[in-house]
């Protein structure tokens, strides 16, 4: 599965939030997307899908995000971020257009 099709899912998902998951789902989503410079866009977008599928089970059971996750969507996304690989060919290419650029 590819990246953008991941994204597209998504987005069809989200529309199933409550407004109070939805709110937080969509800062640590932002805040990850943000600060994931040197990692694999797919493994991203598959983390962020699968965060959004376990808001959506624990929304089904009438639990929060916050409260299944316990922390404010920035800390969270931190955890999240920490745990992913570096990518190699995305810091190559970052490398590669900022010099390019000069």
């Amino acid at each position: 599965m590819k990246a953008d099709s991941i994204i597209e899912k998504n987005g069809q998902l989200r529309k199933h939030l409550t407004p109070e998951n939805k709110q937080y789902y969509e800062e640590l989503m932002t805040y990850i997307r943000a600060n994931s410079t040197f990692k694999s866009d797919l493994d991203v977008e598959q983390i962020l899908l699968d965060i959004l599928n376990d808001i959506l089970e624990a929304q089904s059971n009438n639990q929060t995000a916050e409260s299944y996750f316990g922390k404010n969507p920035k800390e969270s996304a931190d955890d999240i971020l920490k745990s992913l690989p570096r990518n190699l060919t995305e810091t190559l290419r970052f490398a590669l257009s900022i010099t390019l650029g000069y």
